[in-house]
């Protein structure tokens, strides 16, 4: 969603800020948290915060990256993704051996 501002532009309206750390506490899924260590829009200790408090959480960083990790170091990312999507496929299949 965009803004026109005139004859410079536009501008994403998204970029209000919306305060939901309130609710990370009621996520009950596996949830994966990768930040970038050099990452200035969700700082680390954000990103840590997430992780204390979304129970199932697994939180990685991933050096010499910002923001756009998955862009800046994908090999790394990919690994994590990978790993954590592997780990979701054998909790699948205990529950359907179940």
């Amino acid at each position: 969603m965009v803004k026109k501002i005139g004859s410079y532009g536009y501008r994403p309206t998204f970029l209000v800020y919306v305060d939901s750390n309130e609710y990370l506490c009621v996520i009950r899924i596996p949830t994966l948290i990768i930040c970038g260590r050099e990452d200035s829009v969700t700082p680390l200790v954000q990103s840590i915060f997430m992780h204390e408090h979304i129970e199932d959480s697994n939180l990685k960083f991933i050096d010499n990256a910002g923001h756009v990790s998955n862009l800046e170091q994908p090999e790394e990312f990919n690994k994590y993704l990978r790993n954590s999507l592997n780990s979701l496929d054998s909790v699948s299949s205990e529950l359907r051996n179940l």
